[in-house]
């Protein structure tokens, strides 16, 4: 299963699409990859079920400030209806390399006012 959807930005046609995992959320432009972004699949220890997604990688410089990692995030959770995660600005790496920089700061702190991600812990 690979989800697609084309939405239309600065009249420019995106093409977002997700791997059957889960896991890896592209976006192109005419083909050509513009970014991405990389998802961990969490499980319920007890029941072997997807508890959450955590986000691992923001990748998405190139398509920035269009509002693309919103539809990419708004079509995992209307994909797989399940929590997304993200990691903290705390100054520290992340072993699974979550930790925010740059841009993603701001991002995820958006998407976490929006409800789209889940407030850090």
């Amino acid at each position: 299963m690979c989800i697609e959807k084309t939405i239309m930005r600065n009249e420019k046609a995106y093409q977002l699409s997700i791997d059957s995992e889960g896991e890896e959320i592209e976006v192109r432009l005419k083909g050509e990859l513009m970014g991405k972004i990389l998802l961990s699949k969490r499980l319920d220890s007890y029941r072997s079920e997807i508890e959450f997604f955590h986000i691992t990688n923001l990748s998405l410089d190139n398509c920035s400030g269009i509002g693309i990692g919103t539809e990419c995030i708004e079509l995992h959770k209307e994909t797989f209806s399940t929590n997304i995660t993200a990691g903290s600005n705390n100054g520290l790496k992340d072993e699974d390399g979550s930790h925010l920089t740059g841009d993603g700061v701001k991002f995820i702190a958006k998407m976490r006012s929006k409800g789209l991600v889940l407030p850090e812990q």
